[in-house]
């Protein structure tokens, strides 16, 4: 028992700090020749001494040490840990503030990842989402344009000559018919949002097959180019 305990600590402590620790993953990959119930026993009895935090289901973090104390981890590391190394993408306030679109803040962030096994998950303020598909730049840069069109007039002070530099250079360096389609079979996105993205990519001259997703007798709620352009 006490050679399991101590097998399970030095594992532990050997993780990084302040990074999201993944019970479940730890176990089938570094302990599952020990007893599950020893394991979490043991996760439990880290908590109370402070050698772990218990974060969410399942989640657990081994906290830096400060000068006066244990240093609780921050949303940046939390959001870091999901979307480094391609393996998600920040959604919300987070992305449009990476695209210089606004200086406002949300009160959640918002992640898409293929990198948990839950549908959906939340760790303090930030909302984790599974996606199923392989987030390389081009799929990435697509989910942050659809996300961003999907919620344009929700946007609080947008700067809308920084959304018509963003558009065109993804209409430029991003836009491909299949990776759009690869896109939206793995998420779905309201006919306006892609009305809005042909608008765009009409207006710019390039080439798309957006109509097949889209109702010729249909007319949908979206920003008119000039509205952009004369704001620009």
């Amino acid at each position: 028992m006490n050679s399991y305990a101590e097998k399970i600590r030095t594992i532990i402590m050997n993780k990084p700090e302040n990074m999201p620790l993944i019970a479940r993953e730890v176990y089938n990959f570094e302990c599952s020749e020990i007893p599950e119930a020893t394991f979490y026993k043991s996760l439990e009895r880290m908590c109370s001494k402070g050698e772990l935090i218990h974060l969410t289901k399942g989640t657990y973090y081994r906290p830096k040490k400060g000068r006066f104390g244990a240093v609780p981890i921050s949303t940046d590391e939390i959001v870091g840990y999901y979307t480094n190394n391609g393996q998600g993408v920040a959604l919300g306030y987070r992305l449009y503030n990476s695209k210089g679109l606004t200086t406002q803040i949300g009160k959640k962030e918002y992640i898409l990842t293929s990198s948990i096994t839950e549908s959906r998950k939340q760790i303090e303020n930030v909302v984790i989402e599974k996606i199923n598909i392989d987030l390389t730049p081009e799929i990435i840069a697509t989910i942050e344009m659809m996300e961003t069109l999907q919620n344009y007039s929700k946007i609080e002070d947008i700067n809308k000559n920084a959304f018509v530099k963003y558009a065109e250079d993804y209409s430029n360096n991003y836009f491909n018919d299949e990776i759009i389609e690869h896109v939206l079979e793995k998420r779905k996105y309201k006919k306006s949002t892609i009305a809005f993205l042909k608008s765009l990519l009409d207006a710019m001259g390039i080439e798309n097959k957006l109509s097949e997703y889209l109702s010729p007798l249909s007319t949908y709620a979206i920003p008119s180019m000039e509205e952009l352009y004369e704001t620009a």
